[in-house]
C-alpha cells in the first residue's frame, strides 16, 4: 500500500484530534480549508500538525497558522505516538517545532512538558468565552 499523501495524513490527525476532543466533552467544528487554523472547540482555534519521524526529528511547520492551541501529533504511519498540546504564547514567532527523538513519549527537550497537555486546551475554552454558534442550530445538525 502507498504511504499516504500529506493531505491524507493530515486530515486523519485533524480527524483523530476532532474526535479526542468530543471525547473530552468539548463541542468541536471543522474550519474550512483556507482557515488559519483547524477546529473550532467550544470557542477556541485549534491548529493540529501532524509529522512523522525523518530519521532526525518530527518537525512541526507553524508558518500562517492563528490559533490559540497547536495539537502536534508524532505519527508513525496512521498511528499517533503522543500529542504535544502547546499553547500560542509557548511558540510566538517560532515557524517551526521539532521534536528530536524517534520515541516521542522519550523526549526529554523544551516541548517535553506539553507532552498530552489536554488542560491546555480546557484552558483555552475557558478563555474563548461562548462558542461561535448556536447550540440549538448545532443540535439539528448532528
Amino acid at each position: 500500500m502507498d504511504a499516504p499523501s500529506a493531505i491524507e495524513f493530515g486530515r486523519r490527525a485533524k480527524t483523530l484530534a476532532a474526535g479526542l476532543l468530543r471525547e473530552r466533552g468539548h463541542l468541536v467544528a471543522m474550519t474550512p480549508h483556507k482557515e488559519r487554523f483547524d477546529l473550532w472547540v467550544s470557542g477556541a482555534k485549534i491548529e493540529i500538525k501532524a509529522s512523522a519521524w525523518d530519521g532526525r526529528r518530527y518537525q512541526f511547520n507553524l508558518r500562517g497558522s492563528r490559533a490559540d492551541v497547536y495539537l502536534l501529533a508524532c505519527c508513525a504511519g496512521d498511528e499517533v505516538l503522543t500529542w504535544f498540546v502547546v499553547p500560542s504564547e509557548a511558540i510566538e514567532g517560532r515557524r517551526h517545532v521539532a521534536v528530536s527523538n524517534a520515541d516521542p513519549t522519550s523526549y526529554a527537550g523544551q516541548w517535553a512538558r506539553y507532552r498530552e497537555a489536554w488542560e491546555h486546551v480546557d484552558a483555552a475554552v475557558i478563555g474563548a468565552g461562548p462558542a461561535p454558534w448556536q447550540l440549538s442550530l448545532w443540535e439539528a445538525q448532528r
